[in-house]
C-alpha cells in the first residue's frame, strides 16, 4: 500500500526529479533505496538547486529541457565552420562592404546565441538589453533538444535570407554544410528531438530576420552609394577622391544600434580641422605625405595584408576570420564560441554604426584631397579608399573592438598569428591584442588614406564599444555583467 502511495507521487511530481526518480524505477532498485531518494527529494527547500551540469537544465526562467546535452559538450567547430563560410560569402555576394557585412555578422551571430542559450547554462537570452528585441520563440519545456542541432538551422536559415543576393554556387554551399554538419549532429539522436531542434532553430532565425528589417539596414548591400546624398559643401568638406562620385553609406550612423549608449561612444574631435600650416592638422597631412614616399618593406607588406578592399572578406570579414582561426587553435568548445562570436558580432557593428555617423558629422576631407590643396597638387594615395569622410577610420575601429573583446577572452598578452591571407602573403604574427590592433590600424596610414588621429582615435572608439558590450548582462546572476570566459 504505502509502496503504491510512492509510486502515486513519483509520477506526480515536478518534471526535473521525474527523471531522477523514473531512472532508478527502471533500474529496478529496491524499494529502501526508492524511499530514501524520495524523502531526499522532498525534503530539499525552495531554492535548493541541483548542480545544473548534471541535469543538463538550463537556467533561463523556471524552464528544463530533460537529457538535453548542454552546449559546452559540443564541438566548438559546429560555429567555425559556418564563420569560414561566411566569410567567403562575405568575398563572393555583391555589396557587401564593410558595414554591410558587419552587420550581417550581428545578426547571424544573435541568431546563434538565441537558438542555443537554453542550453548554456546560467545565460539568459537578450530580449529587452537589445534595442527592439522582444518576444523571441521560446523551446518547447519539458523536451529534449539537441542545441547544435538548433545552431546550425539558425545559421543556415538566416544566411539563406541575409545572402539571398549570392551566387547559386554559394547558396549550393550553404546547403551542404548544413546538410553535412546535420548528419554528424543525427547518429544516436531520437527523431522527435532531431525534428524539435531543427524546427526551433528555423524559427529563432525567422524572428531575428524579422527584427533585422527594422533596423534601417536592410538590403543596403543593394544601395552602397545612394544618389540623394548632398554634400555639405563646407571648405573642409569631403570630396570625391576617383570615380566613385558618392560617398558610402552616408545614413548608415542613423541605424538602430544594439546597444543605444555605443553610438554615444563617438570620439570627440582631438585635431580641429585647419588649413593653416602652424596647424596640429596641416602636421598630420604632412606626416602622411612624406610617410606615403618613403615606405620600407616592412611598412609596405603591412599595408597590403590589410587592404580588404571591394570584394575582399572586407576590414569586418578579416576580423571575424582572426578570431575564428584562433578559437580553432586553442580549441574551443561550441558554448566558448557562442559567446565570443556574438560580442564580436554585436561589437563590430555598433562600432561601424558609430564610426560612420562620426564621419558625416564632421564631413572631413580625405588625405588626398587636403594634401593636393595645402602641398602638392599631383600627390595621391597608394590604395583607394572606401568614399568616406575621414574622422574615423572604420579599419582602425574595429581593430580596437577586436582586439578589446579577444583580450578579455584570451588574456591581452597573448601571442598569435593572422592567417587570413597566408595563402598569398603569408602569416602576420603579433605579440599581443594592442599591437594587432597598431598594426591593422597603421595600415590606413601607410597606404595614405587616413591622418594618425583618425586612427588612433577610431582604436579608442573601438574599444570603448567593444567594452559596453561586455557589460552585456549575458548571466542570469546579478553580479555577472562583464563576460570572462
Amino acid at each position: 500500500m504505502i509502496f503504491g502511495k510512492i509510486f502515486e507521487l513519483f509520477t506526480t511530481v515536478e518534471l526535473g526529479n521525474t527523471n531522477i526518480l523514473h531512472t532508478i524505477m527502471r533500474q529496478k532498485r529496491n524499494y529502501f533505496f526508492i524511499i530514501l531518494a524520495f524523502i531526499s527529494i522532498i525534503s530539499c527547500k525552495p531554492g535548493d538547486e541541483i548542480d545544473p551540469l548534471e541535469e543538463n537544465e538550463t537556467q533561463e526562467g523556471n524552464l528544463s529541457f530533460g537529457k538535453s546535452k548542454s552546449v559546452s559538450t559540443y564541438a566548438g567547430t559546429i560555429v567555425s565552420d559556418w564563420n569560414s563560410l561566411q566569410i567567403k560569402l562575405i568575398q563572393a555576394t555583391p555589396g557587401y562592404s564593410a558595414p554591410v557585412a558587419a552587420r550581417t555578422i550581428a545578426y547571424v551571430n544573435l541568431a546563434l546565441y538565441e537558438s542555443t542559450v537554453y542550453g548554456l547554462v546560467g545565460y539568459k537570452s537578450l530580449e529587452g538589453q537589445i534595442q527592439g528585441l522582444e518576444k523571441l520563440p521560446k523551446p518547447e519545456n519539458g523536451k529534449d533538444y539537441n542545441w547544435a542541432l538548433s545552431a546550425n538551422a539558425a545559421q543556415y536559415t538566416l544566411l539563406r535570407e541575409i545572402y539571398g543576393t549570392t551566387s547559386d554556387v554559394m547558396k549550393s554551399r550553404i546547403d551542404t554544410l548544413r546538410r553535412q554538419t546535420e548528419v554528424k549532429l543525427k547518429a544516436g539522436v531520437d527523431e522527435d528531438e532531431i525534428e524539435r531542434s531543427i524546427r526551433f532553430g528555423a524559427a529563432i532565425a525567422n524572428s531575428i530576420w524579422e527584427f533585422s528589417k527594422k533596423d534601417g539596414g536592410h538590403e543596403a548591400y543593394n544601395n552602397n552609394f545612394p544618389n540623394e546624398y548632398t554634400r555639405n559643401g563646407g571648405a573642409a568638406s569631403w570630396m570625391p577622391t576617383s570615380t566613385q562620385t558618392k560617398p558610402i553609406l552616408p545614413k548608415w550612423g542613423s541605424l538602430r544600434a544594439f546597444i543605444k549608449s555605443n553610438i554615444e561612444s563617438m570620439p570627440s574631435v582631438k585635431v580641429p580641422f585647419s588649413f593653416e600650416q602652424s596647424s596640429a592638422y596641416f602636421k598630420g597631412a604632412q606626416e602622411v605625405y612624406g610617410l606615403v614616399k618613403t615606405l620600407n618593406g616592412e611598412q609596405k607588406d603591412i599595408m597590403n595584408f590589410w587592404k580588404d578592399g571591394e570584394m575582399s572578406f572586407t576590414s569586418a570579414g578579416h576580423n571575424l576570420a582572426v578570431l575564428n582561426n584562433i578559437a580553432r587553435k586553442e580549441g574551443l568548445k561550441m558554448d566558448d564560441m557562442v559567446i565570443l562570436n556574438l560580442q564580436m558580432g554585436i561589437a563590430l557593428h555598433d562600432a561601424t554604426i558609430a564610426c560612420m555617423k562620426s564621419k558625416y558629422d564632421t564631413d572631413f576631407m580625405r588625405p588626398v584631397t587636403y594634401i593636393r590643396q595645402t602641398i602638392d597638387p599631383r600627390w595621391t594615395n597608394i590604395e583607394k579608399d572606401d568614399s568616406s569622410p575621414e574622422y574615423t577610420s572604420l579599419p582602425a575601429t574595429m581593430a580596437g573592438v577586436t582586439a578589446e573583446i579577444l583580450a578579455n577572452r584570451f588574456g591581452e598578452e597573448y601571442t598569435f598569428e593572422d592567417e587570413t591571407y597566408a595563402q598569398a602573403l603569408g602569416k602576420r604574427p603579433y605579440k599581443n591584442f594592442t599591437s594587432y590592433a597598431k598594426e591593422a590600424s597603421l595600415a590606413q596610414l601607410y597606404a595614405g588614406n587616413h591622418m594618425r588621429t583618425s586612427i588612433e582615435n577610431g582604436v579608442e572608439s573601438g574599444r570603448l564599444i567593444a567594452k559596453n558590450v561586455l557589460q552585456l548582462k549575458l548571466k542570469l546572476s546579478s553580479d555577472s555583467t562583464v563576460v570572462n570566459m
